[in-house]
């Protein structure tokens, strides 16, 4: 009775206190977005008449309504982020006191992951970001303009002209999108690849080690497998936000 009594209350301690974190980051999200809003609108009421000739409608619509939403939204991984990094240290501290071998064969696998998503983090996700941020640009100036000169369009008989210049951006938007979730899915792919591959090669070594006693080796597998199952959403989290923020970058760079 005393342990289900002591773990009954371990689980609603364990609810609130994740209320409580997920109420905060939402209010620390919400309060940033509010602001970034708020400062870019107030930039915009005392700006000069010119400053609005030389920007598109669009771009400023979108500066507004969509790129301060995703730096907010950025905020709601950073704690994700910091419990995962505690994660990751605790199995690896762990595993070091264990199997100290197979834990620098992790470790090697986790540089090589981290170097991968670098790697497309810079080459890949921050290009394919920062074009779908300007096809959303391009289609918000051409839904603006488009409405707000609907009696001439219509007048003048030119609404095709606009639908394709529409679905000429919103085609380029499609590609982008299609090819960023298939770049996300590239590292996971390759970190489950390699996982196996590690599992296989721990049981290798611990046959060669120990040829007559496999069976031995059996809890010190079973430990490494738990260890690294654990591990792998902790990697993948740290390769998707990190791609996260190469594309919210590119919001930031269209924001200045």
């Amino acid at each position: 009775m005393s342990a289900a009594a002591l773990l009954v209350s371990i689980t609603v301690l364990k609810c609130v206190l994740t209320v409580l974190r997920e109420g905060l980051v939402a209010y620390a999200s919400g309060m940033v977005q509010h602001d970034v809003k708020t400062r870019l609108m107030q930039s915009y009421v005392v700006a000069p008449y010119a400053f609005f000739l030389e920007k598109k409608q669009g771009k400023l619509s979108y500066d507004v309504l969509v790129a301060a939403s995703r730096v907010g939204a950025l905020i709601r991984r950073v704690p994700q982020l910091l419990a995962e990094l505690l994660k990751l240290v605790a199995i690896s501290a762990l595993l070091l006191l264990i199997i100290p071998v197979a834990t620098l064969g992790i470790l090697l696998f986790g540089l090589g992951y981290n170097w991968l998503t670098q790697l497309l983090s810079r080459r890949v996700s921050y290009h394919t970001g920062k074009g779908r941020a300007m096809a959303v640009v391009e289609q918000t100036t051409v839904v603006n303009e488009f409405l707000s000169g609907l009696r001439h369009i219509k007048a003048c008989v030119t609404h095709q002209a606009w639908l394709q210049r529409f679905d000429q951006h919103s085609r380029a938007y499609r590609t982008l999108y299609i090819w960023d979730a298939i770049w996300l899915a590239v590292p996971k792919s390759l970190m489950e690849v390699t996982a196996i591959l590690l599992i296989f090669m721990f049981m290798m070594v611990f046959r060669a080690m120990n040829p007559g006693d496999v069976t031995g080796s059996l809890p010190l597998a079973g430990v490494f497998t738990v260890a690294l199952v654990q591990l792998l959403p902790t990697l993948n989290s740290f390769g998707r936000i990190r791609m996260e923020v190469s594309r919210t970058g590119t919001a930031s760079i269209l924001m200045s």
